[in-house]
């Protein structure tokens, strides 16, 4: 009989850890790397229908499938269908970006405690580097973690170098992808470094409300809560100034359908 109650026993709490494995996230193989590493495919879950997908190459949220009025789920976020094509177009569609956002002027060169540091270029008459130019973690391959539960989640971890694509200081970042429990996709930045750097992330998301393939955005609607932003010169480069964003096209505080006169004339960039 004690050895019955111990074989039942041991089944059902095998049973339970398996389905705890898979409950609301899972991993699999998407593909492998001009230079031979396995790329990862992730799934999370919510319990009330939120499904995102997420790879460790260039942290990239590949789909966002959400609930729709008609009962089934749509994909709200923009990409390719497969690992090759995001390696060969080496964009930013659903990446992450780093290690700054942005354009860094003077032809990619910034002065840190008195130090000037020439960025990376791979077009050397560029007259600035975008988006991490050659460290850009749109291009790398994350450590990842998967964390199961009601909300979960998958940490991915990115060690640069000191000198990476000319940024000083070796740089360690982590960020956590939640799936919540109601139905939204939480991303936390964590980073250090271990001589002072300068770093700026974000996530190049592109968003079609309508579902992948279905049109345009022309007739959606969108409203930013901001007063100010940053206005930039012709060549997209930030020039400083923090303005108001009264009577100009960038003023989004109400609603403003996106295939408007005023949406259009709006500065917008990558």
């Amino acid at each position: 009989m004690g050895v019955l109650r111990l074989v039942i026993l041991a089944a059902c709490l095998a049973s339970l850890s398996g389905a705890a494995a898979a409950q609301n996230i899972s991993g699999q193989d998407w593909g492998t790397t001009q230079d031979g590493r396995k790329v990862g495919l992730y799934t999370l879950k919510s319990p009330n229908g939120l499904e995102a997908r997420i790879t460790n190459y260039g942290g990239r949220i590949v789909s966002l499938y959400v609930p729709n009025k008609q009962g089934g789920k749509t994909d709200v976020q923009l990409g390719y269908d497969d690992f090759a094509a995001y390696e060969k177009a080496g964009d930013f569609y659903g990446a992450l970006v780093g290690r700054y956002v942005g354009r860094v002027s003077h032809g990619g060169s910034f002065t840190l405690n008195g130090k000037t540091y020439q960025l990376e270029k791979r077009d050397p008459a560029a007259p600035f580097v975008i988006h991490g130019g050659t460290a850009g973690f749109n291009r790398k391959l994350w450590k990842a973690r998967m964390h199961d539960g009601p909300e979960p989640s998958l940490t991915l971890t990115l060690v640069s170098p000191d000198g990476d694509g000319g940024f000083p200081g070796e740089l360690t970042t982590t960020v956590t992808y939640t799936v919540t429990r109601d139905n939204a996709l939480r991303l936390e930045y964590r980073a250090t470094a271990d001589r002072p750097t300068v770093a700026n992330f974000t996530n190049h998301a592109m968003f079609a409300l309508q579902g992948e393939g279905n049109g345009d955005v022309s007739d959606q609607t969108m409203q930013i809560f901001a007063d100010r932003y940053t206005p930039a010169d012709a060549g997209n480069l930030v020039t400083g100034e923090i303005a108001s964003v009264d009577g100009t096209p960038a003023d989004f505080r109400k609603p403003v359908r996106l295939g408007s006169p005023c949406a259009k004339a709006s500065n917008w960039r990558w």
